[in-house]
């Protein structure tokens, strides 16, 4: 299982190990290191590098305490020392020396034989490009198949501008799937009674540089993709992605849950407006909430297993991992 599937703090020794058995080489959203980085000012720089690249690419793990042979990992080499020390070190490095700061850098450890691994999940930036700053430095990195390396002009441009349009992208899906459902052209047509709740769930990633979800992958995740308030579901493959329905008795549909391809999903109900007596038109607060929040999790879930969003959690104190 890939690590970016893994919760952060369960990320174990028995995982690393699955690393290397597996082969996982390094590439765009992996890279590995035998030693800890130095003091000396090319060290500093070379993990800087490492990092915003990873930033400014799609994301990825920097795992520092594994041997690797031509980008294949082959074992592991604990580092010695005081873990907390070298967590406290590397994210003031991170800190100071990348400008603007990478929301939602997380650093830990995790315990093996002889002392310790320590693993970085560099989130894809919603706000790239970061540009390695410390010692006298101005350059902006990204990352290929054969690992980091130095923007190009053209590159540098393309960076800029989606990174301005990504927000407005985001606001010109959200009215447009606004204005389908109004019309009456949802995913599948729609029961007309009382009203409608529809909620979206965009990644930022959903509109920058990475590859889309597979449909297939989104229909092994349907138990965490129901609709709202729904008790049972018609999971399916469309052409848009992956959709789960729910029908009434008539056989209308009251709900559905759509995994657009880019990662998107979107989150429609109907009869939530009640109107018990003609002319008293009211919204049923309690039931608002139940039908939110008792599948928000589960989207996010859904989300974190297809790898479409990364968590975008402040860096804040490192995390010693078990």
């Amino acid at each position: 299982m890939s690590l970016s599937n893994l919760n952060f703090e369960n990320i174990s020794k028995t995982d690393l190990l699955t690393q290397i058995s597996t082969g996982v080489p390094e590439g765009i959203l992996v890279d590995y290191k035998r030693e800890m980085y130095g003091p000396r000012d090319n060290d500093i720089k070379e993990f800087l590098k490492d990092v915003s690249s990873f930033a400014n690419t799609s994301g990825g793990h920097l795992i520092i305490g594994i041997d690797e042979d031509g980008g294949v990992p082959i074992a592991i080499t604990p580092l010695s020392g005081d873990s907390d020390q070298d967590l406290q070190r590397l994210e003031n490095l991170a800190r100071d020396g990348i400008e603007p700061r990478i929301s939602g850098l997380r650093m830990g450890s995790v315990a093996v034989e002889g002392g310790y691994v320590i693993v970085l999940r560099i989130p894809k930036s919603w706000s790239p490009p970061h540009r390695v700053s410390a010692r006298n430095t101005n350059r902006i990195f990204g990352r290929n198949s054969a690992g980091a390396y130095e923007f190009s002009i053209e590159e540098l441009r393309i960076v800029f501008t989606s990174a301005a349009n990504t927000l407005d992208r985001v606001r010109a899906f959200r009215a447009e799937r606004l204005a389908r459902i109004d019309s009456g052209e949802a995913i599948v047509p729609l029961a007309q009674d009382n009203g409608r709740l529809v909620i979206h769930l965009v990644p930022t990633s959903a509109f920058g540089f990475r590859s889309q979800i597979e449909p297939g992958a989104a229909y092994s995740a349907s138990e965490l993709l129901k609709p709202m308030d729904g008790m049972g579901s018609s999971p399916r493959v469309n052409f848009d992605g992956f959709s789960n329905l729910h029908h009434g008795n008539d056989g209308k549909c009251r709900s559905y849950t759509q995994v657009f391809r880019n990662g998107a999903i979107e989150a429609v109900k109907v009869r939530v407006v009640s109107d018990p007596q003609a002319g008293n038109v009211w919204i049923p607060a309690t039931a608002l909430g139940r039908w939110v929040f008792e599948r928000l999790p589960d989207y996010l879930s859904a989300l974190q297993k297809l790898d479409a969003g990364r968590s975008r959690r402040a860096l804040g104190r490192p995390t010693k991992l078990l």
